[in-house]
């Protein structure tokens, strides 16, 4: 993943957070809007007159008709909500005051969610950016300096990622079908063959692969690899090319 699709996906997934949130929003005021009593039919004041009106919009949103006064149509907020539209009616219509305390704790669990979700992102491209860093300065030391330097990479990328990056990788990454066969680690000849497993792989300048860490599906696999993309289009000013190189089989420790 290079930086502008990873800039991308951050901004995808920030608006998708500011449209649930407008969906909710917009869901709760109607239901106080309903909870509220309605003003006595004798009552012809300017004020009861906006509450009726007020009611009377809120019914007519619910029901799907045209607002051009709504940031949003009744729909598409529960389509951002994940919730069927439906329901959603029901019960505003039936039960507002209720619905109105569901969505309370339905706001501040999509808060704190949000909060803990933006939170492990900024940590975690911090952790990337410490890691291009060390990879950066393997990549230019010479002499002794060198071998300092592959040390730091290793002790980082172990603490940040399980995984242990070797000092002259080369920015290149291979994701393996993989069986176990006597003892060695074999590639597997598919996805669906038994037993089979994902390995993350790690090219070195002499063109071998290092084994970096072993997944159970390719989902999981591909995003260690996209991650390690990123990190090393961090590392240079351009891109990498991303090789692909089938590796022999090694014997090694299985699932971390």
């Amino acid at each position: 993943m290079s930086k502008a699709e990873f800039e991308r996906a951050e901004k995808l997934s920030a608006s998708g957070r500011i449209f649930r949130s407008i969906a909710l929003e917009m869901i709760e005021v109607t239901a106080m809007d309903l909870a509220r009593k309605p003003p006595e039919y004798t009552d012809t004041s300017r004020g009861a007159h906006e509450a009726r009106l007020t009611r009377e919009t809120a019914r007519r949103w619910v029901a799907g008709e045209y607002d051009a006064t709504a940031p949003m149509p009744f729909g598409m907020c529960c389509d951002a909500l994940g919730v069927e539209e439906e329901v959603v009616r029901r019960a505003l219509n039936a039960d507002p005051k209720g619905l109105l305390d569901r969505l309370k704790t339905m706001v501040e669990r999509d808060r704190g969610s949000s909060s803990m979700a933006d939170q492990v992102s900024q940590e975690q491209q911090n952790c990337d950016r410490e890691i291009s860093t060390a990879v950066r300065l393997c990549r230019s030391a010479i002499g002794s300096d060198k071998e300092h330097a592959y040390a730091e990479l290793e002790k980082l990328s172990e603490r940040h990622m399980m995984i242990s990056l070797p000092g002259d990788w080369n920015g290149n990454l291979q994701l393996q079908a993989c069986i176990e066969r006597n003892g060695s680690v074999v590639p597997a000849a598919s996805d669906n063959e038994r037993g089979v497993f994902f390995g993350v792989y790690a090219q070195q300048e002499d063109g071998t692969h290092q084994w970096l860490i072993d997944f159970r599906n390719r989902r999981d696999a591909q995003t260690m690899v996209d991650r390690l993309k990123h990190i090393a289009a961090q590392a240079t000013e351009s891109v990498p090319t991303f090789g692909w190189k089938a590796p022999e089989p090694v014997s090694r420790p299985r699932f971390r």
